[in-house]
């Protein structure tokens, strides 16, 4: 390859990496610009804001199904910033709220999704007195906030008060749901005796039901037998494991399969049965990995300390190291991205009350303003690349001035050349003209000696006929 063709390679190199930085640099500007757009389009007119609301709220729930947590958190965002002029949507301010409340909880920030909750809770009973559906959901979704941050009574509070919603609707199933809640509360307190009678309790209004509900037995059934675990009766655990084993396989529910095959390793393992609880963790692992879609990090946590557990049973500290460091791995990864969503909903939640404190468009303006100091702030970073710009512009500049003084000369001789065809056409018109002249010249003397001959003839024939006269005059005399 000659030197001639690698500085050429590494001209146009040099172009393409400008151009991909450039791109870098402008991506985020646009996202930014275009979320702008997207908050104008929907405050530039707050007549509508309950429908707006609504089709918000229907794209951050399709976004959170998909997976697209920063997307949603947007539209909830803009769904905020318009609480203030839907007053009477109570639905829809309650399900949004509600879905900020489940957002927040999710990325750890429980203190604030209580709140969120709370206000969902509070739309609810301003407009509705009695117990609904949607009440019974949102009491049951606060509290495992509460429980996070180690507020029991107040779990217990909200607990109850479902129960009461739900023997009011007349929902036996949902009575019983919230029973097995309430029992699942008494055990997180180590109250295993009341916790014991609050299933069975469960269980009694479940079967006293006319309609069935396997999965709620099924998660009954495994609290009954984490119940005996606790108490150290491994047998009888066993037996209800054994059971959800049977009951989610008729089901074909994996979730519910590796639950109890879990729940059954734990149970051999408490009882030294090594073999078993090495044939259950196994199904339990095969269970999650043939069903990937139906299992997140946290049950691979869960599988990961079972097998904890029999390495550091077994002595096996180097297999127990192992699983304990891919445990702690998980566990940052989830954290790193908690962490990311809860900062991304603390900005969309702050930018949200900014713009109902505006209660206009004027947010978008600064935002605007903040965008144009980031492009400047971009250009200063990019002068190096700007350069290489101006030196490509500059030889265009060049070559098109080289290509406009050659068609301007080519011009030029064009006009030169026409310049002489209409001098020569001119040069002929005037010859013509003096020949016209000189004709017409000729024709006007002819004339005058054809006047000339005729008067001479007028003459001579006035003299003939006076001569012709007089020879008559002499004839007759």
């Amino acid at each position: 390859m000659s030197l001639k063709a690698s500085k050429l390679i590494a001209f146009f190199g040099c172009i393409l990496v400008f151009a991909l930085h450039l791109n870098a640099q402008y991506s985020q500007l646009e996202t930014a610009l275009s979320k702008d757009e997207k908050i104008a389009h929907y405050l530039s007119d707050t007549l509508h804001a309950g429908a707006k609301m609504k089709e918000l709220n229907d794209s951050a729930t399709k976004a959170r199904d998909r997976g697209d947590k920063i997307t949603a958190i947007e539209d909830y965002e803009i769904g905020l910033a318009l609480t203030s002029y839907a007053k009477d949507s109570f639905n829809l301010l309650t399900s949004l709220y509600a879905h900020i409340g489940g957002l927040l909880r999710d990325a750890g920030a429980d203190k604030i999704a209580i709140v969120y909750f709370e206000k969902a809770l509070m739309e609810n009973r301003k407009f509705n007195k009695n117990g609904d559906a949607w009440k019974y959901n949102l009491l049951g979704s606060i509290v495992p906030s509460f429980i996070k941050r180690k507020e029991y009574d107040s779990a217990d509070v909200f607990y109850r008060e479902a129960k009461k919603v739900a023997w009011e609707m007349g929902k036996p199933l949902w009575e019983a749901s919230a029973e097995n809640n309430i029992g699942m509360l008494y055990e997180k307190l180590g109250k295993h005796d009341s916790a014991f009678n609050t299933f069975i309790c469960s269980v009694k209004i479940l079967s006293a039901s006319d309609k069935e509900d396997s999965l709620l037995l099924g998660s009954i059934n495994d609290n009954i037998a984490q119940n005996y675990f606790a108490r150290n009766r491994f047998d009888t655990a066993e037996k209800y494991y054994l059971q959800n084993i049977a009951l989610f396989s008729t089901l074909k529910i994996p979730f519910g399969i590796f639950k109890a095959e879990i729940g059954e390793a734990n149970c051999a393992l408490a009882m030294h049965d090594y073999t078993k609880e090495l044939l259950y963790s196994n199904r339990a692992k095969n269970c999650l990995t043939q069903n990937p879609a139906n299992f997140n990090a946290t049950d691979c946590i869960t599988l990961l300390e079972c097998h904890l557990r029999y390495y550091l049973a077994v002595g096996n500290s180097k297999q127990a190291f192992l699983q304990q460091a891919r445990i702690d791995s998980i566990k940052n990864t989830l954290m790193r991205e908690q962490k990311r969503i809860s900062e991304k909903l603390m900005e969309g939640l702050t930018e949200a009350e900014e713009i109902k404190s505006f209660r206009s468009i004027q947010l978008y303006d600064l935002k605007l303003q903040r965008n144009k100091a980031s492009l400047a702030e971009s250009h200063r970073k990019t002068m190096m690349s700007f350069i290489l710009s101006l030196v490509i512009i500059l030889s265009a500049a060049v070559i098109i001035s080289i290509l406009t003084l050659y068609y301007r000369n080519k011009q030029k001789s064009e006009v030169q050349l026409r310049e002489q065809k209409e001098q020569l056409a001119k040069s002929e018109l005037e010859r013509q003209k003096l020949e016209q002249e000189k004709i017409e010249q000729e024709l006007t003397h002819k004339k005058a000696d054809l006047r000339n001959v005729g008067m001479y003839l007028s003459e001579f024939k006035d003299l003939q006929d006076a001569i012709t006269g007089k020879l008559h005059e002499i004839k007759n005399q």
